[in-house]
């Protein structure tokens, strides 16, 4: 039924049966991107060799993080946040619209009870003159399970995965929900 009255159309609709809701894809809005200590609301791609990597985070609703870094030279991916320390969790609570600077030990405080922090330096392989690797963030409104990081290394470096098990893992876990967002940054770090 449409009425019209003065500046203002008015619509009345009956519905009978189910009504459903459809998921969106991509529903929660999430900013991340890498940036320099210098710098941290600047997004940044371009490094030298060396200089400490940082992330800004900031979702619109609250829900889970996890970060990988993928070392596109060795075909690896390490999980870098939450920390190693935290080897059995799959990710870390975020909090809608509140920011996040991660990998900075100056600002560990900010995931109460989980202080740890990993401090990314970037490098660029021995023999070469430039590298081209990328930040991962994996954001979800729900928990979500973390890949197996099966390859074992040496003490006191991060567990890591080969870069196509964390492809699998990322269909697998975004074909299980269209809320996942999956947010890619690519780095160049220069000699």
């Amino acid at each position: 039924e449409w009425t019209w009255e003065g500046r203002e159309l008015s619509v009345r609709v009956v519905v009978n049966g189910i009504i459903r809701s459809n998921s969106r894809e991509g529903r929660t809005e999430v900013v991340f991107f890498p940036c320099a200590a210098g710098a941290p609301d600047t997004e940044q791609s371009a490094f030298r060799h060396g200089q400490p990597l940082l992330a800004h985070f900031r979702a619109a609703g609250d829900g889970y993080l996890s970060v990988f870094y993928v070392d596109v030279t060795k075909g690896e991916a390490y999980r870098v946040f939450p920390a190693p320390a935290y080897a059995s969790l799959d990710h870390l609570g975020v909090k809608a619209q509140q920011e996040y600077l991660l990998f900075s030990r100056s600002h560990s405080k900010q995931f109460e009870g989980y202080p740890a922090t990993v401090d990314l330096v970037l490098e660029v392989p021995e023999g070469r003159q430039q590298s081209l690797d990328e930040l991962v963030a994996v954001y979800a409104p729900h928990p979500y399970k973390q890949p197996m990081l099966t390859r074992a290394n040496a003490a006191g470096t991060l567990p890591t995965m080969e870069t196509n098990e964390l492809e699998e893992w990322l269909s697998t876990l975004k074909a299980g929900s269209q809320e996942v967002v999956v947010k890619r940054n690519t780095i160049t770090i220069k000699r």
